[in-house]
């Protein structure tokens, strides 16, 4: 035992004396440029001054926050807890083979754009425009992709949805379908310890005031939200009364449409809403379709020569003119996945998902996009229409997935946790 303890204070002595000359040399250069005098360590890695002062930028033009020194200062604890999560999220995801393409952080920074109605290419525009290296925002959404798909990966095989546990929601939206549905987004903020908590709600209270006064919740929500969601933005689809837990069901009762919820406080953690849209029975009509999914699973080759002979086999099955009727078959000459969802309102799809195929004919591939373990594409089967919320109960794989993601959220959350606990920062602000 007494070995076993010298040995631990000899790692930590060295790690110590490591992360001590790391400093000294940052410090050396930073005499030199202070550009690169260091904001905070995480283990061996340095964030500086000079990346918080790039995603600080970031926000004020992202989100419509004036851009005063009191904006500034309230942003700035926010946001190095956000770079030292990230830095974090990228180490654990590349300490377990986690790779991102070029192509995955463009689809991305793609649907950032879509879902805030920019053409293709404003987002580096305006960044560059404003001096804001475009690496900025691809760094965060790189960290978003990977920690998703540590999660997904690490921990998904683990993770089991029972049928009972699906067909108790069916039972609850059944009974709710003459009841108003939300479209919510939502910003999630962790409660790591009891002490904490007047910090995150004095952080969140001034999250509202922000929002209530213009500042994009999209934007927010992607900069600051600790839940998956904030890869899109803090959307969570529709929800019907009765789907989340009582708290939270009771806060979002009495919210209209365009409406900032006041801070939500629970156990886990403090939310915010926004109420993107509201739907009743029978007032509108809506979309539903029926599409399939081609994918190509990269789960044990993530080489760039496997994602390019994937593409190219995706290319191949393109050429041959795919139809609903003919996928499967197709899909196998190439060892793809097709899953197919019927029945379901095009507006309760993810926002992404719905620009991808919104206009797209029946029976025609999209154009290729990363899936959650590889890439693929969606094709649209049959359209129809009907009242809003009539007879419709979603499919229960779609169920199956929400609780599954529900889940891994909360796997997500105790993870980070941990590593935070586990791991050497220090904040020099």
């Amino acid at each position: 035992m007494k070995n076993f303890l010298c040995l631990r204070s000899s790692i930590w002595i060295f790690s110590f004396l490591f992360v001590l000359n790391a400093s000294f040399s940052f410090a050396e250069e930073s005499n030199k440029n202070n550009m690169l005098t260091i904001a905070a360590i995480v283990n061996d890695k340095i964030i500086t001054i000079s990346d918080l002062k790039n995603r600080i930028d970031l926000v004020l033009i992202a989100s419509s926050i004036p851009n005063t020194e009191e904006a500034i200062q309230h942003l700035k604890k926010q946001l190095i807890k956000t770079l030292i999560d990230e830095e974090l999220q990228i180490q654990e995801a590349d300490k377990n083979g986690i790779k991102i393409s070029p192509e995955d952080i463009e689809q991305a920074i793609l649907d950032i754009e879509q879902s805030n109605n920019m053409p293709k290419g404003q987002l580096r525009v305006l960044l560059e425009s404003n001096n804001i290296p475009f690496q900025t925002l691809e760094n965060q959404v790189k960290a978003n992709i990977a920690w998703i798909r540590f999660i997904v990966e690490a921990y998904g095989p683990s993770v089991n949805v029972s049928d009972k546990e699906i067909d108790d929601i069916l039972k609850t939206i059944s009974k709710s379908l003459d009841k108003p549905q939300r479209r919510v987004s939502e910003i999630f903020l962790s409660i790591d310890t009891p002490s904490k908590e007047k910090d995150v709600l004095k952080t969140a209270q001034d999250f509202v005031k922000d929002l209530r006064n213009g500042a994009n919740f999209d934007m927010f929500a992607r900069q600051f939200s600790e839940a998956p969601s904030a890869a899109q933005g803090g959307d969570i689809g529709w929800i019907q009364q009765g789907q989340l837990k009582e708290d939270l069901d009771q806060a979002l009762s009495n919210l209209q449409k365009g409406m900032i919820s006041d801070p939500v406080v629970t156990k886990e953690g403090i939310y915010i809403f926004y109420i993107q849209d509201i739907e009743k029975a029978g007032e509108t009509k809506q979309s539903i379709i029926d599409f399939k999914q081609l994918a190509i699973n990269l789960f044990v080759d993530k080489s760039e020569e496997a994602l390019l002979k994937a593409k190219e086999d995706i290319d191949k099955i393109k050429k041959e003119k795919p139809t609903c009727q003919n996928l499967e078959v197709l899909a196998q000459s190439i060892n793809a996945q097709v899953e197919s969802i019927n029945n379901v309102p095009e507006n309760r799809l993810p926002s992404s998902l719905q620009n991808l195929i919104k206009k797209l004919p029946l029976d025609q591939p999209s154009e290729v996009v990363p899936t959650e373990q590889g890439i693929g594409f969606f094709m649209v089967c049959k359209r129809s229409e009907a009242d809003a919320q009539e007879n419709i109960l979603p499919d229960k794989e779609m169920i199956q997935k929400k609780i599954m993601n529900q889940k891994l959220e909360l796997v997500a959350r105790r993870v980070l946790k941990d590593l935070r606990r586990a791991a050497f920062i220090e904040t020099r602000l």
